[in-house]
């Protein structure tokens, strides 16, 4: 950590930071005391202090720091929970083979009962998380393409995958403008040109694959 460089100073500026958090709420009012070199190491120990607590302490000290942290710092924290609570439910439910409770959440992810419980109730709303399902959805066309290079091989699955999905975009509008496309010869093949397909169009699609791929529907027991 980068902070105050004399022995003196560095005492000096552990006491004002000791001080400083045995307030029940920081505001941008409580760092003049800090000059500019010390305020950067404020919040490197306030940094450090998010990363190592866990359970009720880090809810208590979030709450006293959220006045003063910055919104990359915010975001952070969000991400972190909601991370830590993925991981956790995904652990859980392999362990248990059910839906974890609340509390179970919060003792595998570290986080306390109340930053869990509301964390699963408004996250769908946030922005963050809206931000991550856009990810996803950017990533469909490439994933789309490489299921259609197994079903073009003989892959059964992949091929009836590969039709339910397009026919599901059908009713999906787009969002993003996609550059993923399968090539055929000199033919290329975009999402956007299989979503302008009709059913009937769709079916010839499927019927003209079916003659490359071998699928024999008496024995496929997919």
């Amino acid at each position: 950590m980068n902070g105050p460089k004399s022995l003196q100073k560095l005492k000096e500026f552990q006491k004002k930071v000791k001080n400083l958090f045995l307030k029940s709420k920081i505001d941008y009012g409580d760092l003049e005391i800090f000059n500019e070199e010390e305020k950067n190491a404020f919040f490197e120990l306030a940094t450090l202090k998010i990363n190592e607590l866990t359970g009720d302490q880090l809810d208590e000290f979030s709450k006293k720091i959220e006045g003063v942290i910055s919104d990359d710092s915010k975001n952070h924290i969000w991400e972190r929970n909601h991370n830590q609570i993925t991981w956790a439910i995904s652990a859980l439910m392999q362990e248990t083979g059910r839906m974890p409770t609340n509390r179970e959440i919060s003792i595998k992810s570290g986080l306390s009962r109340q930053s869990v419980h509301k964390h699963l109730k408004e996250y769908v709303k946030d922005p963050r998380f809206q931000e991550m399902q856009e990810q996803f959805q950017f990533m469909t066309s490439k994933v789309l393409a490489k299921i259609y290079g197994y079903a073009v091989k003989g892959d059964v699955r992949a091929a009836r995958l590969y039709f339910e999905t397009v026919k599901c975009f059908k009713s999906t509008p787009i969002t993003h403008n996609q550059t993923n496309y399968i090539q055929i010869n000199q033919v290329k093949i975009s999402q956007e040109n299989i979503m302008q397909l009709n059913s009937e169009q769709l079916m010839k699609v499927e019927q003209v694959l079916r003659q490359v791929i071998p699928i024999n529907l008496a024995e496929d027991k997919y």
